[in-house]
C-alpha cells in the first residue's frame, strides 16, 4: 500500500476514535520501542520468563468468544476483529511486557514478560499519541516495549483499541490503577471511562478500595470513585485501619482519611496515633526529609500532645 493509500485507511479508521486530551500524571509508564529480529519474528507465541521455566503462551490467544444468534448479527464486526487479535492473525506487530509479579506478603516477586501479538494499523488509529509511537516514527521496527503495568490492563488495553468496548471477565478494581496510566499515557480517556462503568458494577473487595481513593484523590474528575471508595472507608474502619496499602498512599490522601475518621469516630484516637508512626516508619519520614516532612507534620498536628524525638520520629 503506497503513503497515500495508507493515509487514507488512517483518516477513515481515525474516525472512529476521539480527540479529547487527558490531563498528565506524575506517574509515568515506561514505554519503548525496539526493533523486533528475526528470532523474534519467529516465536513470538513462546516466551520465557526470568526464571527460565519454559515456554508461555501468548496471553490473547484464547477460544473463540461465544454468542447468541441474536447478537452475532450486531457485534459481528466486533467478534471479528476479537479474533484476529485473539489469534493472532496476520498481526504485524507486538507489545511486550514486563511485570513484576507480587508475592502473598505483598513485596515484589519475579520478574515475567509477557507478549501481546497485535495489528499496527490499529494501534495507529487509536489516538494521536499512538499514530506518533508506532507509525510516524521511522525508528519502530514492530515492538512496544512496556512495563509498570499488569498484563490483565493490557489485554483490556488492546481489547478496547479494537472494540471500542470494556466487556472482559478479568475487570477488577484492583487494576484501576494501571488503566489510568494506559489511558494517559497513549491518550484514551475513554478507556478510563469505559473500564470505571464496568468496574462499578462489581461488588469491590476491601483490600483494593484504599489504592482505588488514592487514585481518585489525587487526580481530578474523578468524584464518583471518590465517593463510592468512601461509602466503603467510614463504614469499615476498623477493618481497613491494618490494610497495609494505607502505607502506600500519598501523604494528602492519609490525611484526609484520617480526619474522615477523626470526625466520625471510626477509629480510637490512639490507634490513629499508631497509624501514623506506621507511616512514618514505612515511608522514612524525618528531618532530614524537609519537604515531605513538613507535609507530615500538618497531619500531625492533628493530636496536639504527640511529640517527636530528636530525629522527627513520634513518641507517645
Amino acid at each position: 500500500m503506497n503513503g497515500a493509500g495508507m493515509d487514507e485507511v488512517l483518516s477513515g479508521l481515525a474516525a472512529w476514535q476521539s480527540d479529547r486530551q487527558f490531563s498528565p500524571t506524575s506517574r509515568a509508564l515506561k514505554s519503548k520501542l525496539f526493533p523486533m529480529s528475526r528470532h523474534q519474528q519467529n516465536s513470538s507465541h513462546d516466551h520465557v520468563d526470568s526464571s527460565g521455566a519454559g515456554p508461555t503462551c501468548n496471553v490473547l490467544d484464547q477460544p473463540s468468544m461465544e454468542v447468541s444468534s441474536d447478537d452475532k448479527s450486531v457485534n459481528s464486526s466486533r467478534i471479528r476483529r476479537l479474533e484476529y487479535l485473539r489469534r493472532a492473525i496476520d498481526c504485524d506487530c507486538q507489545i511486550h511486557l514486563q511485570h513484576m509479579s507480587v508475592a502473598p506478603d505483598g513485596q515484589s516477586g519475579s520478574v515475567s514478560y509477557r507478549t501481546f501479538d497485535c495489528h499496527r494499523i490499529f494501534l495507529a488509529t487509536a489516538s494521536e499519541k499512538m499514530e506518533t509511537d508506532v507509525f510516524k516514527n521511522a525508528h519502530f521496527n514492530g515492538v512496544l516495549e512496556m512495563d509498570g503495568v499488569s498484563p490483565e490492563s493490557v489485554q483490556i488495553f488492546l481489547e478496547y483499541i479494537y472494540t471500542f468496548e470494556v466487556d472482559s471477565p478479568l475487570v477488577a478494581l484492583k487494576i484501576i490503577w494501571d488503566i489510568f496510566i494506559l489511558s494517559n499515557a497513549f491518550n484514551i480517556p475513554e478507556l478510563m471511562s469505559a473500564f470505571f462503568e464496568k468496574v462499578k458494577e462489581q461488588d469491590w473487595p476491601l483490600e483494593d478500595v484504599i489504592p482505588a481513593f488514592d487514585l481518585a484523590f489525587r487526580q481530578c474528575g474523578m468524584p464518583e470513585l471518590e465517593h463510592r471508595c468512601l461509602d466503603l472507608i467510614i463504614p469499615n474502619a476498623r477493618k481497613l485501619i491494618n490494610d497495609g496499602s494505607l502505607m502506600k498512599i500519598q501523604l494528602y490522601s492519609l490525611n484526609y482519611i484520617i480526619q474522615l475518621w477523626m470526625a466520625t469516630d471510626a477509629v480510637p484516637r490512639e490507634r490513629l496515633v499508631q497509624l501514623l508512626q506506621e507511616y512514618q516508619r514505612a515511608n522514612g519520614l524525618n528531618f532530614n526529609n524537609f519537604v515531605t516532612f513538613s507535609h507530615f507534620t500538618k497531619i500531625i498536628q492533628h493530636f496536639p500532645d504527640v511529640l517527636l524525638d530528636a530525629e522527627g520520629s513520634i513518641i507517645q
